[in-house]
């Protein structure tokens, strides 16, 4: 599920930077949507947690 990086970080127990950090080093899959940016979250693996 794409979900915006603040529900992101909240949601992997990450500060918004480290997202971003990822981001930035291709480590984590994301996507622009206008000045949005959206990460891809597996939902299997937020069951997991």
């Amino acid at each position: 599920m794409w979900l915006p990086i603040n529900q992101a970080s909240t949601r992997l127990g990450v500060s918004r930077r480290t997202i971003q950090r990822k981001v930035s080093q291709q480590t984590i899959k994301s996507k622009k949507d206008g000045n949005r940016r959206y990460i891809w979250i597996d939902p299997l693996f937020l069951r997991k947690s």
